[in-house]
């Protein structure tokens, strides 16, 4: 009789060591997961634009945005009134061209589709391919960054250019001149873990 109880009480054990095991497992490669993705919510982002005599260069540190190195997904995303020109005016005529009470943000949704190597601590070139949506239009977009793993984190930057008549928003003019279509955007920042 004892050596049933103690029979019992060994698959009881050893049942209980199975599902710890098990657990910890889970555990252990949910972590593994979870350190792939890094994010940011103060990265940087400028746009730069010129009229015929004079150029302007719009600020903001609220560019939030998340990177996934098991799947490379890659989502950034802007609030539209958080660019800043360090002027009033041009500022509010800004906002207005871009509609910023029905589309408060830009966003980016895409994938790194080249090779990235966060354990190589340098610089490392890769594409970014995905949809780009401004004013509430949507293209496609294809575009470098540059990734350097550092420490915990992961700095990037890139810089690109865009149409602004191709994302539906009308050139405004600044004393009687139209700003020029084309205008640069960079970004630059680090994600963190």
């Amino acid at each position: 009789m004892a050596d049933v109880k103690s029979m019992s009480l060994f698959y009881r054990l050893k049942n209980i060591m199975k599902q710890l095991t098990f657990f910890c497992f889970l555990i252990f490669f949910s972590s593994l997961s979870l350190a792939q993705t890094y994010s940011t919510n103060r990265a940087q982002a400028e746009v730069s634009g010129e009229t015929s005599v004079a150029s302007y260069t719009g600020v903001s540190d609220k560019l939030e945005g998340k990177m996934n190195l098991e799947t490379n997904k890659v989502d950034f995303k802007i609030p539209i009134k958080s660019i800043d020109t360090d002027n009033n005016t041009r500022n509010r005529h800004m906002f207005e061209a871009m509609e910023v009470s029905k589309f408060p943000n830009a966003e980016f949704h895409g994938k790194i589709i080249s090779p990235f190597d966060p354990n190589k601590k340098v610089s490392q070139t890769v594409k970014v391919k995905g949809d780009l949506t401004i004013h509430g239009k949507t293209r496609a977009f294809e575009t470098n960054v540059q990734l350097t793993p550092k420490g915990e984190g992961i700095e990037f930057s890139s810089e690109w250019k865009i149409n602004i008549t191709d994302f539906g928003i009308e050139r405004p003019s600044v004393l009687f001149m139209k700003v020029d279509d084309q205008h640069t955007i960079s970004i630059k920042g680090i994600l963190t873990k």
